[in-house]
Formats: structure tokens, sequence, C-alpha cells
């Protein structure tokens, strides 16, 4: 499904599985404004992955993040292509203890260095569930 804007969201609270793909390039700009605006309302969210958020910001999730309560049971977090981050933003999925799966593709304005790849790897000094973390830079 192709939509420019996210408002149908609201009327979903009890989605717990949210896998989003948005336009690339010039298509999906002003986009995530909408997307986040509308996953605000889905809070048992579980699994998040979005792909394609192009102007996605450190901004867009320290407003997205609190108003999911069910977060710290996240059990999967996906980000691909979302190249607007900072790689200070991790420093939220640090909170996540329960998270089991983290894929990260293509995002943050940064490559991860070695050494901050090997902390995430499980078994995880960062995070004590996590079986499977996946990193490709751009």
């Amino acid at each position: 499904m192709q939509c420019e804007r996210f408002g149908w969201l609201r009327g979903l609270p009890n989605l717990t599985d949210i896998n989003m793909s948005l336009f690339t390039g010039e298509a999906a700009a002003g986009h995530t404004e909408s997307l986040i605006d509308g996953l605000q309302s889905c809070t048992k969210i579980e699994i998040l992955e979005l792909d394609g958020c192009h102007d996605l910001t450190a901004a867009h999730l320290a407003e997205l993040l609190p108003r999911l309560p069910r977060l710290r049971e996240l059990s999967r977090l996906g980000l691909d292509d979302c190249p607007a981050l900072p790689l200070a933003e991790l420093r939220h999925v640090r909170s996540l203890r329960g998270l089991a799966q983290l894929i990260l593709h293509k995002s943050f304005v940064a490559p991860l260095d070695e050494e901050s790849r090997s902390q995430w790897t499980p078994p995880s000094v960062l995070l004590p569930r996590l079986v499977e973390f996946e990193y490709r830079a751009r």
C-alpha cells in the first residue's frame, strides 16, 4: 500500500508488529512526521521495522519512543535506510533490556566502529537477551 498520510494508524491501537517501508528520495519527504504521529497511537508495539525513512531524525524518535509504553518489552527493532540518525541515538536502544533482535541496515550518519559492533554482537554486554544483531553500513 502506498500512502502519504498515516492518520489511519490511530484507528489500530492494538497493532503489535509494524513494518513500514516509505518511498525513497523526494517522494518520502515530509511523510515521516505523519508516520510518527500515527505510530504514537499504536501503544502495543513489540516489533517495529522502519525502512526508507530518509528524514527520520533523533527528534522524531524522542517524540515517538516515550509514547510507546510497551517499548521496554520490545523484542525486535529494525532500522533500514534511515541515514539521518546520529550514532548517539543508539543510547536509547540500550534501555531496551528485553530486545532479542536488532537489525540496522544503511542507517546513521556514520558507520559503527568495530568495537561498538562487538558490544552489540551476542552475547551482548549491552543487551543480555539479544540473540541476533545484524549491521550493514551504507
